[in-house]
């Protein structure tokens, strides 16, 4: 598919819809045995899921939902001509979900093209009639040998191939009873316009393995199609905290144990998600935005954001820079990854659309070298493999899972890929986070200043240039001591404030308050004092000369 990033806004709705993502990875480097829970007797009677993949111990339900964000509109209240929008003007969001599932012995399992009906209704949920979905497929049909270059002559031929692909049976049933759980939940977003159905397949592996997947269409702020990029990249991760909360409400959902995984435009859209989500613990980029330079620019622009602040266990899959000929490569994300665990792993010889395992699924249909296919095909159950075992290690705990991760970067060396197809794997391991000033006033607040102030000068040895104290936070905190009469407190707050800000004059001018208040006069000057040999504003210092002439006033009646 021919999708440069300069053109990207020219993507079109219907076929892939996505920035989608490649790679290939030496098989080796990933497991995928029997786990704890699989049941090995009823693996024989199950189908695989594409291309060839073993499915885990359970099978697979898929069922859409129909919400609305009542926090956000989507349509105008009246059109142009002033006539009241017919219908809900809140956010629609269809809410595609795969999700463990008990016994489907005897039920109808669904097919290939049920997935891609879905499109179907993503703003429109109104059942959609047969002559609908038609012409949605038939549309489909004929954009996608056009995205895989087939000349004209030979587009029938794929067509039919392509007829009788979308007609073959997937791995999930429709509505199919959920096993009792809870699961760690996955969410996704899809590439530039794209839609869930091109990640089925994967959906359904992860499902297999004990997650329950909930997928939205990536969408503008008020149109089925992105409308504005910078607009739109807050709107989707606002659009996944509205999928974790909702699938809360998903009685097998433990939102404990949250992960996202993102392709393409939806591969930064998660990150920005991920990063001020604290429920997410586990991020995955497929070939990801966030390792574009133009895209780059557009997340680093929301305010509050910044690369260093993301503390999240991370793993970046994408097509090596030397190979990234339509869409470049800027690492800038990966390099200033500190405080969360940062696996990357770079690929060659494919493309990045491969990454899009549905899509793959169908473009395939076009290559007619054997060797080709099979290695295309084991790319993708190698994507499978390796994603599970990131969510595995750090949703799930998984020690083992852990350990092939760390132990095959470890003992990676470039160039050293007996298939040719990994370039480079990484694996940073997470240092301490900073803490933030939020804990630190939770702990002045819950445990006492006095307390505070030891793990304040703890802290402060390894984090010398710290900004956990500040005026405007430290402030209300010691008025809130000192207006319930606990001097003893409020003092000792006061006394953190200027550990903190030893050149403000604020903590001084409370500190003198509270001695003014126990009769402490000497004390309340001395503060003064203090402040006025300080390199203050005018302003400060005329108030500060202003109370110590009162400080003294009164010091001179106690005297007397």
């Amino acid at each position: 598919m021919d999708d440069h990033i300069g053109l990207r806004k020219t993507i079109r709705l219907f076929g892939l819809g996505v920035l989608a993502a490649s790679l290939t990875v030496a098989a080796p480097a990933c497991r995928d045995g029997l786990r704890s829970g699989d049941r090995p007797e009823d693996r024989a009677s199950r189908p695989l899921i594409w291309p060839a993949a073993e499915p885990g111990p359970y099978d697979v339900g898929y069922r859409l939902l129909h919400e609305h964000d009542p926090a956000r509109t989507f349509k105008p209240k009246f059109d142009y001509f002033g006539k009241p929008t017919e219908g809900p003007i809140t956010r629609p969001l269809q809410i595609s979900v795969w999700y463990p599932a008990r016994s489907i012995s005897g039920r109808k399992r669904m097919r290939l093209e049920d997935y891609y009906h879905a499109r179907a209704t993503e703003t429109d949920f109104t059942r959609p009639s047969s002559q609908r979905l038609e012409i949605l497929m038939n549309r489909l049909k004929n954009i996608w040998p056009i995205e895989f270059r087939i000349p004209p002559e030979g587009r029938n031929a794929i067509r039919a191939r392509i007829d009788e692909a979308l007609r073959e049976e997937v791995f999930a049933v429709r509505d199919a009873p959920p096993e009792t759980g809870p699961f760690p939940l996955i969410v996704h977003m899809p590439g530039y316009n794209g839609s869930p159905d091109n990640q089925a397949y994967f959906f359904e592996y992860l499902a297999s393995h004990g997650y329950v997947v909930a997928a939205v269409p990536n969408m503008g702020r008020s149109s089925r199609g992105i409308d504005d990029e910078a607009a739109s990249l807050d709107v989707q991760a606002r659009d996944l905290e509205f999928v974790v909360a909702r699938m809360g409400k998903f009685s097998k959902v433990d939102l404990s144990r949250v992960g996202t995984t993102g392709m393409s435009w939806g591969g930064f859209s998660n990150v920005l998600f991920g990063g001020r989500n604290a429920r997410v613990d586990a991020v995955l980029t497929l070939d990801g935005a966030i390792t574009m330079p133009e895209e780059l620019k557009l997340i680093e622009a929301v305010p509050g954001y910044s690369h260093e602040k993301f503390d999240k266990a991370y793993m970046q899959l994408l097509v090596a820079p030397a190979e990234a000929k339509f869409r470049p490569k800027d690492l800038r994300f990966f390099e200033a990854l500190e405080y969360g665990d940062a696996h990357m792993i770079q690929f060659r010889g494919v493309d990045h659309d491969e990454f899009a395992c549905g899509y793959l699924r169908l473009r395939n249909l076009r290559e007619t070298d054997p060797a080709r296919i099979a290695a295309l095909e084991e790319f993708s159950r190698t994507v499978y493999r390796c994603a599970l075992l990131f969510f595995d290690a750090y949703l799930k705990g998984d020690e083992e899972a852990y350990r092939s991760l760390e132990e095959a970067a470890e003992g990676w060396s470039e160039g050293g890929a007996e298939n040719g197809t990994v370039v480079l794997r990484r694996f940073k391991k997470a240092k301490p986070r900073p803490m933030t000033r939020g804990e630190f006033m939770d702990i002045v607040t819950t445990r006492g200043a006095v307390e505070a102030s030891k793990i304040y000068a703890d802290y402060s040895r390894t984090h010398p240039r710290n900004d956990l104290i500040v005026n405007s936070v430290i402030g209300p905190i010691y008025m809130d001591a000192f207006e319930s009469g606990d001097l003893k407190e409020a003092m000792a707050i006061c006394e953190l404030w200027r550990t903190g800000l030893p050149d403000e004059p604020g903590p001084l001018f409370s500190m003198a308050r509270i001695h003014l208040a126990a009769g402490e006069n000497e004390k309340a000057i001395g503060c003064y004092e203090t402040i006025l040999a300080m390199n203050v504003g005018p302003e400060t210092a005329a108030a500060a000369r202003r109370r110590l002439e009162e400080a003294r006033a009164g010091a001179g009646r106690i005297a007397q």
